[in-house]
């Protein structure tokens, strides 16, 4: 499996895309807001709806990156803003979580996992 990390639009990295089968390219969601990648550029790598390249998207930080990706037809997202689910002990540690209490006061677990869920 051949994965191309940041991915720039460059000629020699298209070719690469184009003669190698890339199965992953992983490109900067800034250098999509700051369209330093084109969108004909996202179009050339998925030069048919079967071609096996799949486009990630790093640095998600913002809603509207995920509506761009949504727009753009990125395959992945990663970054800040995709968050792990929370345990349960990590929800009442955050700041003034009544809401969480009261949702786990109301259905107790018997037998708590290894991730410190009840």
């Amino acid at each position: 499996m051949l994965h191309l990390i940041n991915f720039s639009g460059s000629p020699e990295q298209m070719r690469w895309v184009e003669e190698m089968h890339i199965e992953g390219v992983h490109l900067d969601m800034t250098h999509l807001r700051e369209q330093k990648i084109s969108h004909d550029l996202l179009a050339r790598i998925r030069c048919s709806p079967y071609s096996p390249t799949k486009i990630y998207a790093s640095n998600i930080g913002l809603v509207k990156d995920l509506e761009n990706a949504l727009d753009w037809q990125i395959d992945h997202c990663y970054g800040g803003l995709m968050m792990p689910p929370l345990s349960r002990h990590q929800i009442l540690q955050i700041n003034d979580s009544r809401i969480a209490k009261a949702i786990f006061s109301l259905h107790p677990h018997q037998h708590p996992n290894g991730n410190g869920d009840n």
